[in-house]
């Protein structure tokens, strides 16, 4: 069996990136050695135009199975082009979709445009043979907008990777010496893509609510892309206004090998959401550390936080809302030390074989003399 997988492989702090590498280290376990491409419209379209063409000219090997990791603004229109000729040569196709279309609709502001987005995504939905998500909320938002894909949707929940002890205790590197400032304080923690979706402007707010407390602080850490240095210099002015530069800690751009040390400073790590699908700093990151969070009831975020008690919920877009929850958090020791067994029992549970397990035995089934006769 000759295993595809297209999407965003070569950008080493892409959400998707980092799962299907995780994904690909699991399957090859299962002796499966899928090849993948990348196809991402971010890196430009020359690029992106080279990469669909390498695509387009590898066809003829014929793959078996190819799988698609979507998103919108990575595999681009001319996936579309791709998958009519993978299936007009009568290859099976799966797609995991990362994203919900909600969050493109709405800044989409001309109805034309959003109808035209919305065909784009069910010609290519329908044109394959599986569908993927990862929560049942997002399975229902597929089920509404495209209702003749919806008996093709399945859930795979999220890989929950199995973090060396050596990895998590790690403390010896450069940013040691920056997360020394902050020693002897109960540290509040944002970690992911400083973007306007992922609400650090309301956490910015709710920190000042609490920030009276002498023994706190909060740590920003991730990345800004060129696209939210503006929202970035949001962020930067809010801290400002509120006058809180001496107990906020921003730190960009941390290597792969200092996030475990990173998130192990954090006392309470926090996902302010004001939309999301699904977070991969939450299951790849935050439960395999076992850290107690307070997160948006966004997406699948809420979905998983209630059904596991992984977390505490709260209303997005309301930073009174999340400043009570952190100060609930750090007075009540029963509520994380709860958080921090229900993670526990979660990783037991969801243990990072589980959606390797399951897309090879989708694969396989895809290739039973049943599946290719129907």
């Amino acid at each position: 069996m000759e295993l595809w997988i297209i999407g965003s492989t070569n950008d080493p702090k892409c959400g998707v990136a980092k799962y299907i590498r995780e994904m690909i280290e699991q399957l090859n376990r299962y002796n499966l050695f899928p090849l993948t491409y990348n196809l991402d419209l971010r890196n430009g379209c020359i690029k992106y135009i080279i990469d669909a063409i390498r695509i387009l000219t590898s066809i003829k090997n014929r793959p078996s199975i190819v799988h698609l990791q979507y998103t919108p603004t990575t595999l681009g229109p001319l996936i579309t082009v791709i998958v009519f000729l993978l299936k007009r040569d009568g290859l099976k196709l799966i797609i995991t979709l990362h994203e919900k279309p909600e969050g493109y609709l709405r800044r989409i502001k001309l109805g034309l445009l959003k109808r035209i987005f919305l065909l784009f995504e069910r010609s290519l939905i329908n044109k394959c043979d599986i569908v993927i998500v990862h929560t049942e909320e997002h399975k229902n938002l597929i089920s509404k907008y495209y209702k003749e894909v919806s008996k093709k949707v399945l859930i795979i929940e999220h890989n929950i990777p199995q973090r060396r002890k050596s990895e998590i205790i790690g403390a010896t590197s450069e940013l040691g010496n920056e997360l020394q400032l902050l020693k002897n304080k109960k540290i509040i923690g944002f970690f992911g893509t400083f973007r306007p979706s992922k609400g650090i402007d309301i956490l910015v707010k709710a920190f000042a609510e609490i920030s009276y407390n002498e023994n706190l602080a909060l740590l920003l850490a991730g990345r800004v892309r060129k696209t939210d240095k503006k929202y970035y210099s949001e962020i930067l002015n809010l801290i400002k206004k509120f006058k809180i530069e001496d107990k906020v800690k921003i730190i960009l751009d941390v290597p792969d090998e200092d996030i475990s040390e990173l998130l192990q400073t954090m006392d309470i790590i926090t996902l302010p959401y004001l939309e999301c699908t699904q977070s991969g700093v939450l299951f790849r990151e935050i439960i395999p550390h076992m850290k107690p969070v307070v997160m948006s009831d966004v997406g699948g975020l809420g979905e998983a936080a209630r059904a596991y008690g992984i977390g505490v919920v709260v209303q997005p877009g309301n930073p009174q809302a999340l400043a009570d929850a952190i100060l609930e958090l750090l007075r009540n020791d029963d509520l994380r030390k709860k958080i921090i067994l229900n993670q526990e029992k979660f990783c037991e549970l969801m243990n990072q074989s589980k959606t390797p397990n399951g897309y090879a035995n989708l694969y396989m089934e895809l290739l039973s003399p049943k599946a290719q006769n129907s």
